[in-house]
């Protein structure tokens, strides 16, 4: 067996990020025996580098007894003298039945809030995890990324999530602890066969390991060639997506639009390969296949002028010749009227977007015409506004129509009115009346999606 020393970990978060003095590292700490390991390696570790050290632990609030898990880790961390943050989620009064995507997406959600920007968050998953991953995957009908199971390091948040103990046996752990005297808490949720990943450690996994001693190793080797491709098919994505990109014609849509033209020379598997590599570049959930297999046929195949495909709360359109992502949101606003003093950034929850002010010369509203009550309004129907250079005013619905504003859009862009006499429909146009004058100093409004 080998000797799992700090040198293994530190090996391991230097191909992450240089590990200095000003380095917060941040462990996911649950109080087993795998993170209590990893705590304590990391702790050693500081004898040899000095750099930040934070224990993150997550009550769940779903067993009787987490309540004095915590106490054991926070007095684990109290007597290594290593600084300790902990929440409660309470998740078994939430919810009826708490599964464990559900409980490591309420975990994952708090680290998120934790990081800073270029902390580390450690996990200690090991090579048996990985193992138990790739065929819980294969058991769900995953293709290449889900084969390619645990990521030793991938971005995440403002930071990086590194799993340094990826490549050491589960036994290893097991030796390391039991070496070291540590104390751990054993959670009795993981000996419940019911679910799937207990399933497989505890009967499909052992089982195995009696015909094919390397099984675990084996396992890892297999997700680790799959990580390589899996790294290649986002390279060919990521070339495509370079030659289909597009401007498209909105305002509120994430991220870049597709040709939909230049989408249609690729081969059907390099579309698909293209089109959820967009999707996740933008950090939305991937769709389901199938719905997103018939998006593209409806689309592409049928040419279809509009489309759309909503999962979660996300939307992918086609509107004329190209693809947009965007959040899902009420297709009709109440029409409030909201004061706003064009100081600082305004919040519209409703419409999911921020109102970000910015002065600039020679451009946007003009302030010496502001001078009456300025509020934020959304379109109710019939609103016209007179353009620079035009004699006659035009309805905003014409003029989103020859603009070929996105359909979805046209009732979220903000109206800023100045009395009750419609100036800009931001972040887009401005009328004559409030368009600044030449050497004046206007302020211009970004729109951001929240």
């Amino acid at each position: 067996m080998a000797n799992l020393d700090p040198q293994i970990v530190l090996g391991q978060l230097g191909v992450a990020a240089a590990i200095g003095s000003d380095t917060t590292v941040r462990v996911a700490y649950s109080g087993g025996v795998d993170s209590t390991v990893l705590l304590h390696l990391l702790e050693r570790s500081r004898e040899l580098i000095d750099f930040r050290l934070v224990a993150l632990h997550v009550n769940h609030g779903i067993d009787p007894q987490s309540g004095s898990w915590e106490e054991h880790c926070s007095r684990f961390c109290r007597n290594a003298k290593i600084e300790f943050r902990s929440t409660s989620l309470d998740l078994a009064r939430q919810h009826s039945r708490v599964n464990e995507d559900l409980a490591r997406s309420a975990r994952y959600a708090w680290f998120d809030r934790q990081l800073e920007t270029g902390d580390l968050l450690l996990t200690a998953h090991h090579q048996n995890d990985q193992a138990e991953t790739f065929l819980l995957n294969l058991m769900r009908g995953a293709g290449v990324r889900g084969l390619s199971a645990i990521q030793p390091v991938q971005k995440f948040a403002s930071g990086w999530l590194v799993r340094p103990l990826l490549s050491v046996p589960g036994e290893e752990i097991i030796h390391y602890a039991r070496k070291h005297d540590l104390e751990f808490v054993n959670d009795p949720a993981n000996s419940d066969l019911s679910y799937g990943r207990n399933y497989l450690r505890h009967v499909v996994i052992p089982k195995a390991l009696e015909i094919w001693p390397s099984t675990v190793q084996q396992i890892g080797r297999s997700a680790e060639y799959l990580s390589q491709t899996r790294q290649l098919v986002d390279d060919l994505a990521k070339i495509d997506a370079e030659a289909c990109r597009s401007a498209g014609h909105g305002f509120l849509s994430i991220g870049f639009q597709l040709s939909i033209d230049k989408v249609k020379t690729l081969h059907q598997h390099r579309q698909l390969n293209l089109i959820r590599y967009w999707v996740r570049v933008h950090t939305l959930p991937e769709p389901g296949r199938d719905a997103l297999e018939q998006f593209i046929e409806t689309v592409l195949t049928q040419d279809k002028a509009f489309a759309e495909l909503g999962w979660s709360d996300c939307r992918m359109y086609r509107y004329k010749d190209d693809l947009y992502l965007a959040r899902a949101t009420e297709s009709t606003l109440a029409p409030a009227k909201l004061s706003w003093d064009l100081t600082e950034p305004l919040t519209l929850e409703q419409a999911g977007i921020k109102l970000v002010p910015q002065r600039f010369e020679n451009s946007g509203l003009s302030v010496n015409q502001l001078s009456g009550e300025v509020s934020v309004r959304f379109r109710t129907g019939g609103e016209r506004i007179k353009l620079p250079g035009r004699k006659h005013s035009s309805a905003l619905k014409k003029l989103f129509q020859q603009h070929c504003i996105p359909p979805w859009e046209r009732n979220l862009l903000p109206l800023i009115y100045c009395d009750d006499e419609l100036a800009a429909v931001a972040p887009w146009i401005v009328s004559d009346r409030f368009t600044t004058e030449p050497g004046e100093t206007g302020i211009s409004i970004r729109v951001e999606n929240l």
